[in-house]
């Protein structure tokens, strides 16, 4: 019935988290910070930059970014040689619960 897709579609929905990170064109390079509530291996974080994945699987293809999870809570993303066009909306996707954290990066001049 209509009623009981409704219902599975209300429990399988995921957590959506917003915060914005204003940083500097002199500070070189940004951090972003993807906490999660239970421990996660960073291979099952994935990170994307205007909806293109940029680390995924433990892996990236582009040498400014880098990913590292010390405690498998905090995942943190750096940006290296930070540029303005770095400007914009990163997500973290954390595979195993589908939870997605959005962060708006603004680099200023």
């Amino acid at each position: 019935s209509i009623e009981s897709r409704r219902r599975r579609r209300v429990r399988s929905s995921f957590a959506i988290h917003y915060s914005i990170i204003p940083v500097s064109l002199d500070d070189r390079f940004a951090i972003i910070n993807c906490t999660t509530k239970t421990q996660v291996s960073y291979e099952m974080i994935d990170w994307y930059f205007k909806n293109r994945v940029i680390w995924q699987r433990g892996k990236t293809v582009y040498k400014r970014y880098n990913a590292y999870s010390p405690d498998q809570r905090n995942h943190f993303l750096l940006i290296n040689s930070l540029e303005i066009n770095d400007t914009g909306q990163y997500m973290c996707l954390n595979q195993n619960t589908g939870d997605i954290l959005k962060y708006e990066l603004i680099v200023r001049k």
